[in-house]
């Protein structure tokens, strides 16, 4: 199971601090409602952003009575995917057509690997696609009108915190087929 670290979402900060970071226990175990945990160490995942890739320590603690695993996943990170949440959403906005000059914009990254770039934007525009009703049951759930719906949505994508948003109200990661 993964829970999601709070963080700045800069992955070379989150690198210079991982040593000294102290993360608090969750409450309750969530398979036996054990409230003891201990450290179990950390393993290391990729996240690419545009042009870079990093190879990033996430730290795990384990149930004292049940032995299940929780990871500590850092903001900037998307559970079963190796792009950076930001970087998934700048893409998702270049393939649904929602960046300066629309369907004709140029696509993030290097120009040698954009085919590589549209096919992942395809896979990336599918899940969003298929969570369609999900994302309805999301934009109703936040209160308001019309135009407030639009600017907190707006302003959630512009922050690169959408995807966890939409995970912590629905339960279900963006990412999940």
């Amino acid at each position: 199971m993964q829970y999601v670290l709070q963080c700045d979402g800069r992955i070379e900060k989150y690198l210079a601090d991982f040593t000294a970071l102290r993360i608090a226990s969750p409450e309750r175990c969530p398979k036996c409602g054990c409230r003891k945990f201990y450290r179990w160490g950390s393993y290391k995942r990729n996240v690419v952003e545009e042009n870079r890739e990093h190879r990033i320590p996430v730290r795990r603690m384990c149930c004292a009575n049940c032995r299940k695993t929780i990871s500590f996943l850092p903001d900037f990170c998307v559970s079963k995917a190796q792009y950076s949440a930001g970087f998934i959403i700048h893409l998702l906005s270049w393939a649904l057509g929602l960046l300066g000059g629309g369907a004709g914009a140029q696509a993030p990254g290097e120009p040698d690997a954009w085919e590589n770039l549209r096919r992942r934007a395809y896979i990336y525009r599918q899940r969003f696609v298929r969570k369609e009703q999900l994302w309805r049951l999301f934009l109703h759930g936040i209160k308001g009108d019309i135009a407030e719906i639009a600017k907190k949505f707006g302003s959630l994508w512009r922050e690169g915190r959408l995807l966890h948003e939409f995970h912590d109200a629905t339960g279900v990661h963006f990412m999940a087929k």
